[in-house]
C-alpha cells in the first residue's frame, strides 16, 4: 500500500466509523422514546452495527470491477499458457470444434472443455452447438482487439 492512499483509506475508515456512531445515537434515542433500555436495547445497536458493517465490506469486497481491454496484451496478462494457446489456434483457424481443438493443441477434451468455458466467461469467444459438435468462434469484440 502506498503512502499517498494511506489517508484517504483512514479517512475512509474514519468517517465511515463517525457515521455508524451517528447513526446508531440516532437508534438508541429511538429505543429509549419506545421504552426499549438496558441490555434489550445494547443488543440491538449491536445487531445493528454488525449488519451495517458487514452490508458495507460486502458491497466493497465483493463487487465486481470492471476491466477494460484495449490490445492483444492486455487480454493475455489475464489468461495463463493453455488458455492463450486455445484462445491463439481460434484466431487463427477461425472457427474449431472442441475435437479440433483437442487434435490441434494436444490438450484432453476435459481441459478444453474447462478452458473454452472461462473463455467464454470473460467475453472473449462464444460456443454453439452444430449438430451434435460443439463449435467454438472468437466474439467480433476479441477479434477487432487482437487486430484479426
Amino acid at each position: 500500500m502506498s503512502t499517498s492512499k494511506t489517508p484517504s483509506i483512514l479517512t475512509g475508515y474514519l468517517s465511515f466509523f463517525v457515521s455508524l456512531l451517528i447513526l446508531l445515537s440516532g437508534i438508541s434515542i429511538l429505543l429509549i422514546h419506545v421504552g426499549i433500555t438496558g441490555l434489550q436495547a445494547l443488543m440491538a445497536l449491536i445487531f445493528i452495527a454488525v449488519g451495517i458493517t458487514a452490508l458495507l465490506l460486502s458491497l466493497l469486497l465483493f463487487t465486481p470491477q470492471v476491466i477494460v481491454l484495449m490490445d492483444k496484451d492486455d487480454i493475455y496478462n489475464f489468461l495463463n499458457d493453455s488458455e492463450r494457446k486455445i484462445l491463439e489456434t481460434v484466431a487463427e483457424k477461425g472457427e474449431l470444434s472442441h475435437t479440433q481443438l483437442v487434435e490441434l493443441t494436444g490438450f484432453s477434451h476435459a481441459k478444453v472443455s474447462r478452458i473454452t468455458k472461462k473463455l467464454e466467461n470473460m467475453g472473449l469467444i462464444y460456443q454453439y452447438r452444430e449438430n451434435k459438435r460443439k463449435m467454438v468462434k472468437l466474439k467480433s469484440k476479441t477479434r477487432r482487439i487482437m487486430g484479426i
